[in-house]
């Protein structure tokens, strides 16, 4: 029996790392549909015609910044595990997006092996996702 894809909606403005990230997902061994919004507010728009399984946000992404856009999903009592992936190590950013109703707090590492490291963390949400679906 095949299992459907996760759905995993990513905000972030910058190529690369989206580009790094689908390759992370492509690489994990998880059957995986990843989304992609450049923007806040493009994410908005987008998450009222999808239902993703995880969302990965930037807080550093135009229109409508990561921490506000944390604070809009959250909202609803019925949303999706929220991972905050930023290139900021200060402990006040990764209190304040928990605060604000993020999941998890990942800092963007320079080096490839640090950020694989990191990530471990969105297969921890990954495995509990599939996890309630068995």
């Amino acid at each position: 029996m095949e299992c459907k894809p996760i759905e995993v909606f990513v905000v972030e403005d910058n190529p690369a790392d989206a580009t790094f990230l689908r390759i992370f997902f492509e690489e994990s061994g998880f059957s995986i549909k990843m989304h992609v919004a450049e923007n806040g507010e493009l994410a908005l728009k987008l998450l009222t015609s999808t239902c993703p399984d995880l969302i990965i946000i930037d807080l550093n992404v135009p229109r409508i910044d990561g921490l506000q856009l944390v604070k809009e999903i959250s909202a609803d009592p019925q949303h999706p595990p929220i991972v905050v992936l930023s290139s900021s190590a200060n402990p006040a950013d990764a209190e304040g997006a928990l605060q604000a109703g993020a999941n998890s707090y990942l800092v963007k590492r320079t080096q490839l092996a640090e950020f694989m490291k990191e990530l471990e963390v969105v297969k921890h949400w990954i495995q509990a996702i599939l996890q309630t679906r068995s």
